[in-house]
């Protein structure tokens, strides 16, 4: 799909290395729970209309960035030498997970040490996280050609706990990037104090509130992998979208990577390779538990699935193979949940995350992050 040049790295890892060194000491060791200073908070599918707004005039905010985010498609990249790296199969495009802020004020939630990238960020210019410019083997001076139309050139490298690790990081306004996900702020005071005025100012909508540490991305749906990580682990493919939700993907990433087989309980399923191990064992811990009972196999909603979220949205985890749906029809999206709270725990064993805990709950889904078992 690419090759990779290393053409412009040598600066983005002296860059990224400083920044990232600078992020860990502001936040500190056992920083977490004891207010130190900075938070995000979001809601389920964008933030509602003025609560960014009215965050930031909270009495115990001192600083505020409102981090839209939507995903764009990559058309094509070069190297700083012009030289082309992403050239995906014709008619598709790449997903890269995009962020975009204004920069003056996101620079004001950062340690002033990791600030200078960000002030200097301009229109037709991006930031990458550093494992997104990993990934796709660019540095600063390369060109991204995005499917909204734009051409940008990477200004900078830096740490992705900076950006939430996103891939692509732009200045508003972004044509694409649009939804107000998440708001990053510092705040003074009483840790307590100010997120009761944040849930104050949500409304009746819930809001989550979390700091450094408690999360392993600081950023909205948190408890999930972020989609860079997704391709590191998983592998990334093009697309395109079809009617509806559903998408062609590369049959290249398919065929390397889907398989189908035999598991406990559900019998024939199509995963990710990588993710039928954890599922077989999940399976086959329930059975020799005698809690098969637990997964009704006729309520079985799938595993690989070539599909957005919804129309127009980001692409669904199913899409990677790596999220089950199990007791689809007990647990649908929005309901409250009713999966037995074994079931539940012996998924996370074999490294599945839960949806049901989510602000908007998933019941059914459950979602691959990690080695288990």
């Amino acid at each position: 799909m690419h090759t990779h040049r290393l053409t412009g790295l040598a600066l983005a890892v002296v860059l990224t290395t400083a920044l990232g060194a600078l992020a860990v000491a502001h936040r500190g060791p056992g920083s977490a729970g004891r207010g130190a200073g900075l938070l995000v908070t979001w809601t389920s599918g964008g933030l509602p209309d003025g609560f960014a707004g009215r965050v930031a005039d909270l009495d115990a905010v001192t600083a505020a960035s409102t981090v839209r985010g939507d995903p764009v498609g990559l058309v094509a990249s070069w190297d700083a030498d012009g030289n082309p790296v992403d050239q995906p199969p014709a008619g598709m495009t790449i997903p890269l997970d995009a962020l975009a802020v204004d920069p003056g004020a996101h620079a004001g939630v950062l340690p002033p040490g990791a600030r200078a990238p960000f002030l200097v960020l301009e229109e037709g210019q991006a930031l990458l996280g550093e494992r997104s410019a990993r990934l796709r083997g660019l540095g600063p001076g390369a060109v991204l050609e995005l499917a909204t139309g734009q051409r940008v050139t990477v200004a900078g490298v830096v740490a992705d706990e900076l950006v939430g690790s996103a891939e692509i990081v732009l200045p508003v306004p972004a044509a694409g990037v649009r939804t107000e996900r998440f708001v990053k702020l510092r705040y003074g005071g009483d840790r307590s104090d100010a997120e009761d005025a944040i849930r104050d100012a949500a409304g009746s909508v819930p809001a989550r509130v979390r700091g450094p540490g408690e999360m392993e991305v600081l950023r909205h749906g948190g408890s999930l992998l972020p989609q860079v990580a997704l391709k590191e682990r998983f592998g990334e493919f093009a697309f395109r979208p079809r009617e509806g939700r559903m998408i062609v993907q590369d049959p290249a990433w398919v065929e390397a990577h889907v398989r189908t087989a035999q598991v406990p309980i559900l019998g024939e399923v199509a995963c990710h390779r990588e993710v039928l191990p954890a599922l077989d064992g999940a399976m086959s811990e329930l059975v020799a538990a005698g809690l098969a009972w637990t997964v009704d196999a006729r309520d079985y909603a799938g595993c690989y699935g070539p599909r957005l979220i919804r129309p127009g949205a980001a692409l669904s985890r199913h899409a990677w193979g790596i999220a089950v749906d199990l007791n689809a029809t007990t647990n649908a999206y929005g309901q409250p949940p009713s999966q037995d709270p074994r079931l539940v725990e012996t998924m996370a064993r074999w490294g599945f995350s839960w949806g049901g805990d989510w602000l908007v709950p998933d019941g059914m889904h459950f979602e691959y992050v990690g080695s288990g078992g």
